[in-house]
């Protein structure tokens, strides 16, 4: 099951991609630009239920769904803190952030910390996408 969710997040992703390519072209009617601060509120509410317990696939439940896409996550890594350190910029017709996350040890000491990029699309989808 969860090799089959992962794959329905890959095409999800992969649509949303085909839409912002073919958005691109001249002739072409262009995907909505998401918005920052929206895309900030998401991201960092979708973090918060991360930290808190929540799986990836509540989010995936939610009305609105949030189709968050990252790995770690979808593993059940313990998200500890995380912090927003970017205030977002426009990458085509998604926000592209830097956060730092840090996950919790096994024996409940301070686990690693990663720095990581996530594209956040707020329209048509509540979509958030690690880049790697």
């Amino acid at each position: 099951m969860n090799s089959g969710f992962h794959k329905s997040m890959q095409a999800i992703c992969g649509l949303l991609l085909l839409i912002v390519t073919i958005g691109c072209g001249p002739s072409a009617v262009r995907a909505p630009a998401s918005d920052i601060d929206a895309a900030k509120t998401l991201l960092a509410n979708s973090l918060e239920q991360w930290r808190s317990g929540k799986s990836f696939t509540d989010l995936s439940s939610t009305d609105p769904p949030i189709f968050f896409q990252d790995e770690t996550f979808r593993q059940g890594a313990k998200l500890k803190e995380f912090r927003i350190l970017s205030s977002g910029e426009m990458y085509v017709t998604n926000v592209k952030f830097e956060v730092e996350l840090q996950f919790a040890a096994a024996d409940g000491q301070d686990g690693r910390q990663s720095k990581i990029e996530y594209l956040v699309t707020t329209v048509p989808a509540q979509t958030i996408a690690r880049l790697e």
